[in-house]
Formats: C-alpha cells, sequence, structure tokens
C-alpha cells in the first residue's frame, strides 16, 4: 500500500492511478472495519483530520474524471464508506495549505519519485509515461541528506 504524493497525482500513469483508487477505498474499508489501515506506509494518514484524506481521495477522483474513468459503480460506496469513519481521525489539526503536510514534505516527494523512477527501470512504466513524469512533474529536491 502506498499514498502516491499528491503533487504527482497528474503526472501517475493510468494503471497506477487505477490502482491509488482501488488503494484509497481499501483503506477506507479497512479504516471502517478495523480502526486503521493496517500498514505502515499508509497509517500515518490516522494523524490528520479525514478532510485530508477526503481531499486526497477527491485529487484522484478528479484525475480520473478528467482521464475519462468512470467512477459510477464504486465511488456511491467509498463516499458511504468515507463519511462513516470520520470519528476515527485526529480532527482537531488546523486546516493547512498542503494535504498531509508534514508527511508528504519534499522528502517525501523524493521518495514517491524515485519510487516511479525505480518502476521505470525495471519496465513497469514505459518511456512514454517517465517522460511524462520526468518533465512534467513537481521540482524536485536534490537536497538529500546523505547517512554518511
Amino acid at each position: 500500500m502506498r499514498l502516491w504524493h499528491w503533487e504527482l497525482i497528474p503526472y501517475l500513469p493510468n494503471a497506477m492511478l487505477l490502482a491509488q483508487w482501488r488503494e484509497l477505498c481499501s483503506i477506507v474499508k479497512r479504516i471502517d472495519e478495523r480502526g486503521t489501515p493496517g500498514h505502515r506506509l499508509v497509517n500515518p494518514v490516522m494523524e490528520y483530520p479525514w478532510w485530508e484524506l477526503y481531499l486526497y481521495s477527491s485529487k484522484v477522483i478528479n484525475e480520473l474524471g478528467n482521464r475519462g474513468y468512470n467512477l459510477e459503480r464504486s465511488r456511491p460506496e467509498f463516499e458511504k464508506n468515507i463519511e462513516k469513519i470520520k470519528h476515527r481521525f485526529n480532527n482537531k489539526r488546523p486546516k493547512t495549505a498542503f494535504i498531509f503536510m508534514s508527511w508528504h514534505d519534499g522528502r517525501y516527494l523524493n521518495q514517491c519519485y524515485y519510487n516511479l523512477q525505480e518502476k521505470y527501470d525495471r519496465g513497469i512504466i514505459t518511456q512514454k509515461e517517465w517522460d511524462e513524469i520526468a518533465h512534467s512533474s513537481p521540482v524536485i529536491n536534490n537536497d538529500i541528506a546523505l547517512p554518511f
């Protein structure tokens, strides 16, 4: 499971964007059933107000719509479930200009970008898809602190 950095959503290849939608549906269902996503890469979502997950989901939904995908079958259940899980989140945090501000920061953007690059290197992402990501995505911060 992974929630791609919100700034990369418009640049994800179609298959990965669809997979992100499936992940979101699964995450919301798991939170409803278990109170947590139950995955270390996604559990931080519980540290934020529920509406930030809703905004993130809306960004994915809008991008899918822009690409011509029809979510008529899956979206109503998703929206019903996301309403049901509101009470499980930390709703005391003030609104910010960014989704998951202290999680989806520059470092996380780099991590997601390089994860996409590895998928390109392994043949999971095509040259055309990688070119779209590499040439259109947000500026990547190359000033990563190395551990040595």
